[in-house]
């Protein structure tokens, strides 16, 4: 039997409140290891301490992949990229493919990846966009269009994200899988939530779950909830 293809997932940390993070997390649930073993290198550390509270780090660990770190790139760019290249040069061989999801890193991991012969580097999009905030925008835009240059293929999880970054590239559309059993109605689940918060169990809920960030659009599930409890006027 063939080894397995070494892919080697370059994110910006474990946490398991990230959207990206439980894309690669999901990828390392349900893949046959037979065929491929996933790695990951994240820089969601400072000096070794973790910047969050819940990462999926050991749980895939216990998997059987390897976790890397480097230092946060906020904290020190420099030492961000000089980290990313020592990477590189001490365990590039062992990876057929670098999958990366940060296009504002790709400008140093796919370059890196492709200076120690990884003939395989992808870029991922995950966004339509570079950045809620203005002066992210400013860093990141340059950064993007320099790491594409290093990217022998392209994947994004939207049609709209895919064209955001790489234009009239063609590029390959992976949905976000969500493995739906683990969200499968549970009777005794809703009796223990509904008396944890005392809500009457004939009373409908509605919820909404996400990061407070301006991708999960909120003002209209505001106004989608107003709606339900009465028609309540909402502002533009």
């Amino acid at each position: 039997m063939n080894a397995p293809i070494r892919v080697l997932h370059v994110v910006p940390a474990l946490s398991r409140v990230g959207g990206v993070e439980r894309f690669v997390y999901n990828m390392a649930l349900y893949h046959d290891e037979n065929r491929v073993h996933y790695d990951f290198l994240h820089y969601g550390v400072i000096n070794d301490k973790s910047m969050y509270p819940q990462t999926y780090d050991a749980q895939l660990q216990k998997m059987g992949s390897k976790v890397y770190t480097v230092n946060y790139a906020g904290a020190d760019f420099f030492r961000f990229v000089s980290e990313v290249g020592s990477f590189f040069e001490r365990h590039g061989d062992n990876y057929d493919i670098v999958h990366c999801h940060m296009p504002n890193s790709a400008f140093c991991v796919l370059r890196d990846a492709r200076h120690v012969g990884i003939k395989h580097r992808i870029l991922h999009s995950h966004l339509n966009n570079s950045s809620d905030q203005f002066l992210h925008r400013l860093r990141n835009t340059p950064l993007n269009a320099i790491g594409k240059r290093y990217a022998t293929d392209r994947l994004a999880c939207s049609e709209d994200a895919g064209k955001f970054l790489f234009g009239s590239k063609p590029f390959t559309v992976i949905r976000n899988g969500i493995p739906i059993e683990q969200f499968e109605y549970n009777p005794n689940t809703n009796h223990d939530l509904r008396a944890g918060f005392d809500i009457p169990m004939d009373a409908p809920v509605i919820g909404c779950v996400g990061q407070m960030v301006k991708q999960k659009n909120y003002p209209f599930a505001v106004k989608v909830f107003a709606q339900f409890y009465g028609g309540i006027p909402m502002p533009n």
